[in-house]
Formats: structure tokens, sequence, C-alpha cells
């Protein structure tokens, strides 16, 4: 495997098969209000004056009114930063601009953003096989976006492929990594690994190419909900990458009883115990399907969560995670609602709601 170097402010981080499992953070602003701003910079605060600070953080911020978060992080953290570039360029018709996606992706990357997350495999027949073979076709906020926008716009596939030449000029002239997105990452653990599912992670390979052929760096997001008796198979089909893996759990359950950052890292560990080549741990708090914004003690719960998880990650692969006291590195029922943490852009909510009018559009 490839290392990757993460750069950040005021140190960087390399993830890769001889260093430390990382650990990673997400923060992010979801309304326009000054308060939603000064509550993340609080987090942010917080998070910087710990000893043992996360060797990345996420700027998941649905929009910018009051700031920048990821300018913040930089300056008070100092560690590398990853964005969603799309989540800064929504519009109310669905549509995204793209000449200020561009923008945002260029000017993130010249204030020091690490890496950008990018979904480049939603196809209108990727979407009809969602449709037509899950009860929740979508999980995934970031990618319903761009599936949204390929709707209004009649697409055939992701904006990014319409940007490819910048994100590619971007990251070379920036040293900016790419992750690439799951788009298709199941809702449910018995949708896990689907024919759209493994579609996806096939599709990745050539994806993968592309961006190591321009010597950029890039890594893929994994898995997300997954039963222990499937975690095989994804360990099987990735067991020959080249690339870190970030897998956003993975989560073994579809029950949730606000202690979702345990059953984040009972996962991770169980996969690294099978000799899943994750790299980075995501963070992730005990609400995190229970809607509703985190609390600062919340967030810090789950990062604890995460970071005795890699330390012991690291131990079992006899990788050294500590030096000087700091980590180096790293069944729905009828009933079913989606969580209300999105609101009217919940993706779940969106493809349910919206089964006839997507399933019309493919066919037109």
């Amino acid at each position: 495997m490839k290392t990757l170097e993460f750069r950040g402010n005021k140190n960087n981080v390399f993830i890769g098969d001889n260093h430390p499992i990382a650990v990673n953070l997400n923060v992010g602003i979801t309304s326009d209000s000054v308060s939603g701003f000064e509550n993340e910079r609080r987090k942010i605060d917080k998070i910087a004056q710990l000893n043992r600070r996360p060797n990345l953080m996420m700027d998941l911020s649905l929009c910018k009114s009051n700031g920048y978060i990821y300018e913040y992080i930089n300056k008070s953290v100092g560690c590398p930063i990853g964005i969603i570039p799309h989540y800064f360029c929504t519009s109310d018709n669905y549509v995204i601009d793209r000449s200020k996606l561009i923008y945002e992706m260029e000017r993130a990357a010249s204030l020091g953003v690490a890496w950008f997350v990018i979904h480049l495999t939603p196809t209108k027949g990727r979407v009809l096989s969602a449709m037509k073979t899950r009860k929740i076709p979508f999980s995934s906020r970031s990618a319903t976006i761009i599936i949204k926008d390929m709707i209004a716009c009649d697409k055939n596939q992701s904006i990014y492929w319409e940007i490819m030449d910048d994100v590619i000029r971007i990251c070379k002239k920036y040293n900016t990594n790419i992750s690439l997105g799951s788009a298709f990452r199941a809702a449910t653990t018995g949708e896990a690994l689907d024919d759209v599912h493994c579609g996806e992670l096939i599709a990745y390979k050539d994806i993968i190419k592309i961006f190591q052929h321009e010597n950029i760096g890039v890594f893929t997001e994994g898995i997300g909900h997954c039963s222990i008796e499937k975690l095989n198979k994804f360990i099987e089909i990735t067991k020959n990458t080249d690339v870190p893996i970030m897998p956003l759990g993975p989560l073994m359950r579809d029950l949730f009883n606000k202690d979702d950052n345990i059953a984040n890292v009972i996962g991770f560990y169980l996969s690294i115990l099978k000799g899943a080549k994750f790299k980075i741990i995501n963070s992730i708090t005990a609400e995190e399907h229970s809607g509703g914004i985190p609390s600062l003690d919340s967030v810090l719960e789950g990062f604890r969560s995460a970071r005795s998880c890699a330390d012991m990650c690291n131990e079992y692969l006899k990788i050294s995670g500590l030096i000087k006291g700091e980590s180096l590195c790293t069944s729905i029922g009828e009933n079913f609602k989606g969580c209300s943490r999105c609101d009217e852009a919940c993706p779940t909510k969106f493809s349910i709601e919206n089964k006839e009018r997507i399933l019309q559009w493919i066919n037109q």
C-alpha cells in the first residue's frame, strides 16, 4: 500500500501499511445561525486543548454564512482537514453550480485543506438498481445531493466527472488528496454488499487508477452498515486494494440505542482482527442515528472511543502509535422514518418519498 501524506498547518500525518491507524473527528455547521457557528467553534477550542488531539478532522458544514469552520480548525487544531466540496454549493433547485464547485475546491486547497471527499460512482444505472432492489435506496447525504443535481439537470453521471480536469489540477497544485465517497453504501445490514454496493466497490478500482496515474493521493470510504457474517465478503473484495480505507463503521446491527460510538469501534476492531485494510477510524457520536446536533461531551466521548480502538488496533498490528504521549497517526419496519438530523435533506426520506419520480426520470 502506497503511503499517503496528509498536510496540516501544525503537523502532517502519514497513512499506510507501516503507519498507525489514524483517528478522524467530524464537526460541522448545519444552519446559518450565528449560534450554530459559535457552537462548533467551542467544540474546536476544546478539541485543541486535548493532550491527544485527533489525527485528522473533517468539516461537514452545510453552510458558510458565518465563515468556514475548516479555517478555524486549521488555525486552532492544525491537523489535516477534509471537506465535502459540494456541501457548500447546494441550492433550492438542487442544481450544483459547476463554477462555484471549482471555486470552493480551489479556495479550500489554497488554505490548506488536505483532502476532498468526492462522489464519482453515481450513474443512472446504479440509481435505477438501488431504486428497484432496495427498501432504502440511498443512505449517503452527500451522494443524495449529487443525485438530486443529476435529476435536476438530467445528467447520466456525477458532476465531478465534468470538472475532473480541474479536480486533478487543484490536487496536483496544492498536494491535496482525494477520498472516494461511498455513494451506495447500504442503510441496513440486510442490504449491505448487494449488487449495487459491490458494483461501486469494483468501480473504485478504475477510478483509483485515474488519480494514481496523476500521482494524486487517493483513499476510499468503506462499508458503513454490515453484519458480521458479510464482513468476510467485504474483506475479500478489498484485500488487493493498494489504497487506505476509512470504513464508516462498520456498524453491525440495525438497532441503535444511542450507543453508536460503541458499535462503531466494535465493528472496526473486529474487522482489523479479520484482516481488513482499514487505516482510518471515523469517530462518530452516540447519537449518530438519533437526530439532533451532538453536544461537546458527546463528540469527545465518540472521539475517546475511536482513539482507544485505534490504540488497540495498533497494538494488535504491532505498530507503535505513541510518541511523547501523543498519537502519531490515526429490520427496518413499515413505520420507519428517516433520521431527523438532516430534515428535508435526509437521503432516506428523499429516496423513499420520491421513488416514483426518480424512476420516471431514469426511464424517460
